[in-house]
């Protein structure tokens, strides 16, 4: 049995390394290489959906008009066209080195990523992308689908289905509104422009005159749990929101029942739990000149919080207001404030950390400043930011950039040092920090 067993590893073992070997030398070799072999491609993507790409797809009349026009009094048409014609495609390799509290680690990767737009008759709009990456800790595939969707409209009303990622609120990034994406957290290991996960959704729009309507609800829950979920959510999420406009600006309202995106930690049994909340908000947009105002307020009612002893169900208030300077179209300025502050709180309320318990602030304070500068060929661009809490507990100094060798090759790096008190909820980062460098090939 243990013979088996060890034979089963070994082979396991040299499958692995077999294919790790394998991928990269073929698609090396197709990045660096003029002649480029079309001939067969498969992609795999996650939850067992297949995308089989053949040698060729016809085109509606009228997109084979336009590509093909009549020649002469032939009038010939090719109504047959190369799938890669239709396929935008990357290469990218990345190297990934960290100190995450004294633990250091350095990785590299290798992503294909491959996505399409076609327009299909009766049907809609439809966009894919997905991602097929290696990494060289495990040597494993791994396939992830970051964009599906089939969007159409008729009369005043448009209609969106799919995997896709979903902004709520005007405050780019802030937890008062923007609450629908995936929990991407500040040591993701991403490079600069690369696509960032997403999540299957449903959104109807509806348009009448200077006014906007939208609808979205979800098809499954995707809370993360950092210790053992008490129980998994069930149920689906909506939210509705309205805009109108106004002279240089926007004024949206919303309302929601979501659940958040990361689960709370009872203290008395260290289950982590999700529950359904409430949300009510408005945002206003204005822009003034040069200056583009936002912000965002939102009451949300029914979220966890844990004593010693029991979860309750608590309100708080969140709030978020940005201030975007551009003096010209190179240079841009960035300031963020984000605050919480937790209604009714007469008892103590605590978090866990990787040292004890940290008690659980009754008012927060967040800020983020960052500056951007692109040159005038749009050869390079780079952002630096500097943000932290009100309170000193934590600070970061993050930056990234992109060089363009050419219209197919770009360099990317970005970094980020971070530092923690004791007394933060996220001390268990410690002082840590990042860097990470990559290469991108489009073809």
């Amino acid at each position: 049995m243990s013979f088996d067993l060890r034979r089963s590893k070994i082979m396991k073992a040299l499958l692995s390394g077999l294919a790790f070997v394998t991928f990269t030398l073929v698609f090396t070799v197709k990045v660096f290489s003029e002649d480029i072999t079309e001939d067969y491609f498969k992609l795999e993507l996650e939850d067992s959906l297949e995308l089989e790409l053949e040698g060729s797809l016809e085109l509606p009349e009228e997109q084979q008009n336009e590509k093909n026009p009549q020649n002469g009094t032939l009038g010939s048409i090719d109504k047959k066209i190369s799938i890669w014609d239709l396929v935008e495609s990357s290469l990218t390799l990345g190297n990934f080195n960290s100190n995450l509290a004294g633990i250091r680690s350095s990785e590299n990767t290798l992503t294909l990523n491959l996505s399409t737009s076609t327009d299909i008759p009766a049907v809609g709009f439809i966009d894919i992308s997905g991602n097929i990456g290696i990494w060289d800790e495990n040597k494993k595939l791994n396939n992830e689908l970051m964009l599906f969707t089939i969007q159409n409209s008729f009369s005043n009303i448009h209609w969106k289905v799919g995997k896709f990622r979903k902004s709520w609120g005007d405050v780019d990034g802030a937890l008062a509104l923007d609450i629908i994406n995936p929990t991407e957290t500040i040591l993701s290991k991403k490079l600069p422009g690369m696509e960032l996960s997403s999540r299957w959704l449903t959104e109807v729009t509806f348009f009448k005159g200077k006014s906007t309507s939208e609808f979205f609800t979800n098809f499954s829950t995707d809370t993360i749990h950092a210790g053992t979920a008490a129980s998994k959510s069930s149920g689906f999420e909506f939210g509705l929101k309205s805009s109108y406009d106004l002279d240089k600006g926007q004024i949206s309202f919303y309302l929601a029942s979501i659940y958040p995106r990361t689960g709370v930690i009872n203290i008395a049994t260290g289950l982590s739990h999700s529950n359904r909340y409430k949300l009510a908000g408005f945002s206003i947009q204005k822009d003034l000149r040069n200056f583009l105002l936002n912000f965002d307020l939102a009451q949300k009612i029914d979220l966890n919080r844990s004593t010693l002893n029991e979860l309750k169900a608590c309100s708080r208030i969140d709030g978020a207001a940005s201030l975007e300077y551009a003096p010209n179209p190179y240079d841009k300025w960035f300031f963020k404030l984000e605050s919480s502050i937790w209604e009714d709180s007469l008892e103590p309320y605590y978090i866990p950390n990787s040292l004890a318990l940290v008690r659980d602030k009754n008012q927060s304070l967040h800020y983020n400043l960052a500056y951007s500068k692109n040159t005038t060929d749009e050869k390079f661009n780079g952002t630096l930011s500097l943000g932290g809490n009100g309170n000193g507990n934590s600070i970061y100094l993050s930056g990234e950039s992109t060089y363009s060798v050419s219209d197919s090759t770009k360099l990317k790096a970005n970094f980020l040092f971070l530092n923690t008190q004791a007394n933060d909820s996220n001390y268990f980062l410690g002082n840590s920090n990042w860097i990470n460098f990559g290469v991108t090939r489009y073809f």
